[in-house]
């Protein structure tokens, strides 16, 4: 079994029928810095949440913003699915957590530098953007 399977198995909160999804062969194939695919209907694709921040930044790969701790690779795009946030189990899991930080998130799309600080997208808007029927 692979370390991805094992991290995935690991979540007892997920439920049963979403681990049968999985073929073990594809598992662990990819890394988390393959390029983006798009259309993600996901604002947390490709981006990672600075330590003690309430700041995601742009990491220009197809890394999950909801890995908090390894940054693996979209678990949707691994299972080769469309990347979709309304769909997405880390989304559901921290579905509390993130309508309540909902305010103070934001997605910037560079990391500061000399000084100059990107406010950034709050989280509202960019979701409302991506999740628009055409765009």
């Amino acid at each position: 079994m692979t370390q991805a399977t094992k991290r995935i198995l690991s979540r007892s909160t997920f439920p049963l029928r979403w681990y049968m999804r999985f073929e073990t062969s594809d598992i662990g194939k990819r890394s988390s810095h393959q390029p983006r695919h798009f259309p993600a209907r996901c604002p947390f694709y490709g981006f990672r949440w600075k330590e003690n921040s309430d700041r995601l930044f742009d990491q220009g790969n197809s890394e999950c913003g909801l890995e908090f701790d390894t940054h693996d690779q979209c678990l949707d795009e691994l299972l080769g699915e469309s990347v979709d946030y309304d769909q997405c189990p880390l989304a559901r899991h921290y579905h509390s957590f993130l309508e309540s930080a909902a305010p103070f998130i934001r997605f910037c799309s560079t990391e500061p530098t000399s000084g100059v600080e990107d406010i950034g997208v709050p989280f509202e808007q960019k979701l409302e953007q991506l999740m628009r029927p055409n765009g």
